[in-house]
């Protein structure tokens, strides 16, 4: 159980790190405002677990894809 746990958690902070690293590169204030509050930690909650399933690189934000 413990083992489990622990490999959730690492599997986890790697998803956390992996999107806050792609903030970083794809907008800084962005990833600022999100970490700034408990409530804005949900959102990048709510981020992660829609943008984990894409890979990262490939992914569009939602108001700078090609409206044709």
């Amino acid at each position: 159980m413990s083992f489990a746990y622990e490999q959730n958690a690492t599997s986890t902070h790697h998803v956390i790190h992996s999107i806050d690293s792609y903030l970083s590169i794809f907008d800084n204030t962005l990833q600022d405002k999100v970490l700034d509050t408990n409530e804005q930690y949900t959102n990048l909650t709510s981020y992660v677990q829609y943008a984990a399933p894409i890979h990262l690189t490939s992914y569009i934000a939602p108001d700078e894809q090609d409206p044709g």
